[in-house]
């Protein structure tokens, strides 16, 4: 019975440990550029928009993650509008784009 609580308590330990020294999630700056990606219906809501948003977390760092987003969206004809979201996340080793 004690093993068993023993385990429980050190998984325990050691999924709140490592949650901890993880990285930062991924952001970046929220601005009426950015909505297109957390509302699709705001695409070409203003006219067409590029913008290019780049976040270094722990600024001079070697190796510091990094979060970059392409955005660009147009309206088009008869309530029809386009948009493209590009996403780069560099944490150290890993390199994801979506």
């Amino acid at each position: 019975m004690f093993k068993k609580q023993l385990f429980s308590l050190l998984i325990i330990v050691f999924f709140s440990v490592f949650n901890e020294i993880k990285s930062q999630e991924a952001s970046f700056i929220f601005n009426r550029t950015s909505f297109s990606v957390f509302n699709p219906a705001f695409t070409g809501s203003e006219g067409s928009i590029i913008s290019f948003n780049r976040r270094t977390q722990w600024g001079n760092v070697e190796g510091a993650p990094k979060t970059n987003f392409l955005i660009y969206h147009m309206p088009k004809k008869n309530n029809v509008q386009l948009g493209f979201t590009a996403q780069n996340d560099r944490v150290f080793i890993e390199n994801k784009t979506f």
